[in-house]
């Protein structure tokens, strides 16, 4: 008889273990809060598929990332598009948190391949350039085709309410399942362990007036990040201004994105978001038009060197996913499949 598999969450992470657990003969039912796929933060990101050059300060997160990277793109090549040209840019800032030179030798020790630019740009308080070959993530392709698959094993608008183990079955929603994943990023069931802050964010979207204009990625501190979505149509990202709030509970974050038109007042924080990157670039808004805001959380552990690395933590029954970049979830759902075998 097929082990029955509960998974919360139909994010990136749920979704395809969800995926790879189906091919390999388990029964998988995935619990979605919302009434589709990559509703919650998988939706709503840069979509920037990492080799690691945004994570100087965390080899773990760089040796992640350039493995996930590359099984990424053999296990799903039609899942991402190149940017024409991809800029990190270190900036000559009392935040900053490393030298040009520095971050160049540690690109260059963790064999990551780059090319010293010129400032085309007209880009001002700035000490390096360099650009590289990441790749944006094809997200309307990458959920088409998850949806496809899916929509049979997916229960919609369906919020968890209850986990219990009893007799050594896990009972979701008075339903008998023999492992639960939560893949909920840390929303749901929580690792107690884990020190952790939800985050509500706003940053917004803008047009670009210019064709194929580079993808700019300011380092390495709060600072702005200028990223495709879709053709000519880039997301304006600052880590100091799109973070709004921190919460130490994924409820009270919740309520507050709920009510977020009447917790924050948009303009201003848009206003923030364009002065910041017009520091670095300041012909930015003659060059972009503003579209629309754009709303999400992220689930941030709490430590000094950025790490956004996957972890999976076991607790009888239920295995509990820390997810980190997207590109991780190969590697996560392959240890996944190893710790199904134990049980």
């Amino acid at each position: 008889m097929k082990k029955k598999i509960a998974i919360i969450g139909a994010g990136w992470f749920g979704c395809y273990i969800g995926y790879e657990l189906i091919k390999s003969g388990y029964d998988i039912k995935i619990f979605e809060k919302e009434k589709n796929i990559f509703s919650g933060a998988s939706g709503f990101n840069q979509n920037r598929l990492h080799l690691g050059f945004h994570y100087p300060r965390s080899h773990k997160t760089i040796s992640e990332s350039k493995k996930g990277y590359k099984l990424f793109l053999k296990k799903f090549p039609k899942f991402s598009k190149n940017v024409k040209k991809n800029l990190y840019v270190i900036a000559r800032h009392k935040d900053n948190l490393i030298d040009f030179e520095i971050y160049k030798q540690i690109l260059k020790s963790n064999k990551l391949k780059f090319k010293k630019e010129k400032n085309n740009l007209n880009l001002k308080n700035i000490s390096g350039i360099i650009s590289c070959k990441e790749k944006l993530i094809d997200m309307d392709f990458a959920k088409t085709f998850f949806y496809k698959k899916l929509k049979k094993n997916i229960s919609f608008n369906n919020k968890v309410r209850s986990v219990k183990i009893i007799n050594d079955k896990i009972i979701v929603d008075n339903i008998k399942f023999n492992v639960l994943i939560n893949c909920s990023w840390q929303t749901y069931l929580p690792n107690k362990n884990l020190d952790f802050t939800y985050e509500a964010c706003l940053f917004f979207l803008y047009k670009s007036k210019i064709k194929n204009h580079p993808a700019i990625t300011i380092m390495d501190g709060p600072f702005s990040t200028l990223y495709p979505q879709k053709k000519n149509f880039f997301s304006l990202y600052s880590v100091k201004h799109t973070r709004l709030k921190g919460f130490k509970r994924y409820k009270d974050c919740e309520n507050f994105i709920l009510n977020i038109r009447k917790n924050v007042n948009f303009k201003v924080v848009q206003k923030k978001h364009e002065e910041q990157i017009k520091y670095f670039y300041p012909e930015f808004s003659k060059n972009f038009k503003f579209v629309k805001p754009l709303i999400t959380y992220r689930t941030i552990i709490n430590n000094a060197n950025a790490e956004r690395s996957s972890k999976i933590y076991k607790n009888g029954k239920i295995i509990n996913l820390l997810s980190g970049k997207i590109d991780h979830i190969i590697e996560c759902s392959n240890e996944i499949k190893k710790c199904l075998k134990k049980y």
